[in-house]
């Protein structure tokens, strides 16, 4: 940016090296984001508005901004403090095989109606053939397509590609009324990476969804107008190298509390 005279509008500059793209932080119902750099934790963060119907719309999680150098692209994932609202965890596992268009219901032993407030991370083993693996929220056990959907339409690289990365779909779909969507985006992998993770948190109404580690975003509707169930499914069998689930706290803390840790003072 070069400043001119005062009170007037310079000129900017493209930076050498780098696009002007445009590049979405959130592919799904999120808009009016702001941003700021904490002194403290010397790092960027940034949240929007989620469009979400029925409550005339709720701030995002907290998010951190960080810059991918070999795919040349922002992250946008939770901020660790995200993590002290886990409350106790309802799932855990590693190296589990998903059966070939089975439904493996995640959920089927929590807590009545956990899967309402609950943070559930899947990461896949990427094989090496085609494969489309997702994960259900607010679903129900009569009728899984009536939930929200994240899936990976997942194709290895290809011989002729000779980059460090490839691409592939990633989207949230849903396709029961009144809430009917199809959002897609292209995930960056690395060829060096063995495994894609989704992250989603859920808050009854709408979820957020972070594809391997906040490549990816997606803030959607998600109602529960027929259960809580959390499934996962895929179109051949997939091996999960790791799944955990946490039923979340409250967010809200008291004005005292506050005042009383002083680290959080700038």
């Amino acid at each position: 940016y070069t400043s001119t005279v005062r009170n007037r509008l310079g000129t900017w500059e493209r930076t050498p090296g780098y696009d002007f793209e445009w590049h979405k932080l959130d592919y799904g119902k999120v808009y009016a984001s702001k941003d700021f750099y904490d002194p403290v934790n010397k790092r960027r963060v940034y949240w929007g508005w989620a469009r979400v119907n029925g409550i005339n719309g709720v701030l995002t999680l907290v998010r951190e901004l960080t810059w991918h150098p070999d795919l040349d692209q922002l992250i946008s994932f939770p901020i660790v403090e995200q993590k002290l609202l886990r409350q106790s965890e309802l799932l855990s596992f590693e190296n589990i095989t998903v059966q070939y268009n089975k439904l493996w219901f995640l959920s089927r032993h929590w807590p009545h109606a956990a899967g309402a407030h609950c943070e559930v991370q899947v990461e896949f083993a990427l094989p090496n053939h085609p494969v489309f693996f997702q994960l259900y929220v607010m679903s129900a056990e009569n009728d899984p397509s009536a939930g929200t959907r994240f899936y990976v339409d997942y194709h290895p690289p290809s011989t002729i590609n000779k980059g460090s990365f490839y691409e592939v779909e990633v989207g949230a779909l849903r396709s029961k009324d009144p809430y009917n969507y199809h959002y897609k985006a292209s995930l960056k992998l690395l060829k060096s990476e063995r495994s894609v993770s989704i992250l989603v948190f859920v808050d009854t109404m709408f979820s957020e969804a972070y594809f391997q580690n906040g490549r990816a975003v997606f803030t959607v509707e998600s109602p529960g107008t027929s259960g809580t169930e959390v499934i996962i499914t895929s179109n051949a069998n997939t091996n999960v190298v790791k799944a955990q689930a946490w039923i979340l706290d409250s967010m809200w803390v008291s004005e005292d509390s506050v005042l009383r840790d002083t680290s959080t003072f700038y």
